[in-house]
């Protein structure tokens, strides 16, 4: 065997091995029987033996074809999760978030956020490091955490801040300390 069959010719044998019908199988697959029938015989050609008996009554699996059928549909189930998972990855649904904070964040503020996100995104990993001011700064910058809690302003074009709280007991005004967050600006732009 030169070069292993696509995925689209397997697809059409495992639902025509699922049907035991060309017909049904061919709308399944939204194709025209002879289109299906020229997929299943490319397969056949591609890995040099029968996977099928067809008559114009009934169509069988040879004991080649059912052998075929068993190992191949664990093969695709698991394509398709693994397309899933990194288009997930890809879209940012799944993986992880770095999370830097300060002792000011750890007893309410960051808890209270993690405990939502984790009910909004429950297929995302958090990974909480405890990290000072300058230390999230440098870590935001060269990538090493994703969301960090300091005090002060980041003031950075690739970041996004917010702030959380004022120090207790001050007034806001110019120069006071302040409580937030950073997280870096997504990069991923959307077309629509």
């Amino acid at each position: 065997m030169k070069n292993p069959a696509g995925l689209d010719l397997l697809h059409s044998f495992l639902v025509v091995a699922d049907e035991l019908n060309f017909r049904r199988s061919a709308e399944r697959l939204n194709l025209d029987q002879s289109a299906l029938t020229r997929r299943i015989q490319r397969l056949e050609q591609s890995i040099g033996f029968r996977l099928l008996e067809r008559t114009t009554r009934e169509v069988l699996l040879t004991a080649a074809g059912r052998r075929f059928y068993e190992d191949n549909v664990p093969l695709l189930r698991r394509y398709a999760e693994a397309v899933d998972t990194a288009r997930g990855i890809s879209e940012g649904r799944t993986g992880s978030v770095r999370v830097a904070y300060m002792a000011f964040a750890a007893t309410e503020l960051m808890p209270q956020a993690v405990a939502r996100f984790e009910r909004l995104h429950p297929q995302l990993e958090i990974k909480l490091r405890y990290i000072r001011t300058q230390g999230q700064k440098l870590a935001l910058a060269n990538d090493e955490v994703d969301v960090g809690y300091m005090i002060g302003p980041f003031d950075h074009s690739e970041y996004h801040t917010a702030r959380l709280a004022l120090r207790s007991g001050l007034q806001p005004r110019c120069g006071s300390r302040w409580f937030g967050s950073t997280h870096r600006r997504s990069r991923r732009t959307e077309s629509r």
